[in-house]
């Protein structure tokens, strides 16, 4: 025996002769071979022994010309890039069944976000975290997906910077480590855009180091989410902190988009404790948007707290200097902001 070909225990024949049986129509899957010999190999085992095993199923071996993965595609939308044994066995037969899948029903090619999880055979939560996904892959969501096995392939999981599984990309941008539920995936992929994501979306999103990303989802968008507003007023710092960094880093690069965020802020102001409404007052100083003059002119006037009433004037000298900067500098983003 050599180290290509893949040790399928006797529980795991079992269970796969099981699903054979429970089989009401006949589910296909491809192997895909590529120019990476030895893991093909790996992949090429796998089929020909699951085929012997699972003679209902119809399996497919391909040679391909591709220096990339190999991998075994169930219908149009889903690729597994992974040997599916141990805790991956039983997505992956779920995967092939229909009334589990609807990636192994799907007939075209026409797919919607591009999702990109990864596993691996250690981690607890990798089976929930990627049957959570497969329905994403048929319905209105025509999603894509590609499951990696980071242990597998270290160099992809290197490439994307991935540092604990389960890890959800989606589109190469956004991502997620963890469990997430699917109706925060289908928000963040709906043509509506990403400001359908509750606060909670948006913290985890923080949380996984996607700060830059959401100063463009903003940028694109061309507001700032009214959810995402009310991390600012969040109960622990670091989260009223990242959410201030995204805040601070759009004034940088679309400061009119930044300006959005006001009207939202005004509305978390009176109720917050007074640690927050400073860094509220703080937030509408960097904005330099003298539409808040005004407001905040009436604050001062009914402020009693002399240090709230300092950072008040503090914010109105501010947003004057800030009117004083380069005008060219305003009409640089502006056009950042239609494009």
């Amino acid at each position: 025996m050599n180290d290509s070909e893949v040790i399928i225990s006797k529980e795991e024949v079992g269970r796969i002769r099981e699903f054979d049986k429970s089989l009401e129509t006949s589910p296909a899957f491809s192997a895909n071979l590529t120019l990476d010999k030895h893991s093909s190999s790996q992949f090429k085992s796998f089929a020909e022994a699951f085929s012997k095993l699972c003679p209902t199923a119809e399996v497919k071996i391909n040679e391909t010309r591709s220096t990339g993965l190999p991998w075994f595609g169930v219908g149009t939308r889903l690729r597994f890039h992974m040997i599916p044994l141990g805790n991956k066995l039983s997505p992956f037969l779920k995967a092939l069944a229909p009334a589990e899948s609807p990636a192994a029903t799907s007939a075209d090619g026409d797919t919607g976000a591009e999702l990109t999880l990864f596993v691996s055979g250690q981690c607890p939560y990798c089976p929930a975290a990627l049957e959570n996904l497969l329905p994403l892959t048929g319905g209105e969501d025509r999603a894509g997906l590609r499951v990696v096995d980071a242990l597998l392939f270290p160099n992809e999981a290197e490439k994307h910077a991935v540092q604990s599984l389960p890890t959800l990309i989606l589109d190469g941008n956004l991502r997620w480590t963890g469990i997430v539920s699917r109706n925060e995936i289908r928000a963040a992929i709906s043509p509506h855009g990403p400001g359908d994501m509750d606060a909670e979306a948006f913290e985890r999103l923080l949380n996984a180091g996607n700060s830059d990303r959401l100063t463009e989802m903003m940028k694109v968008e061309g507001r700032v989410f009214p959810s995402f507003v009310s991390l600012l007023a969040h109960e622990k710092w670091p989260i009223r902190l990242g959410a201030m960094v995204v805040l601070e880093e759009l004034m940088e690069s679309a400061p009119f988009v930044s300006w959005s965020a006001a009207p939202h802020m005004w509305a978390l102001y009176h109720d917050s404790e007074k640690a927050i409404r400073g860094d509220l007052l703080y937030i509408f100083g960097e904005l330099g948007d003298k539409e808040n003059i005004s407001s905040l002119g009436l604050l001062l006037e009914e402020e009693s707290d002399p240090e709230i009433r300092e950072m008040i004037m503090e914010a109105l000298d501010r947003i004057n200097e800030k009117s004083m900067e380069p005008a060219a500098k305003h009409d640089g983003s502006a056009s950042s902001k239609t494009d």
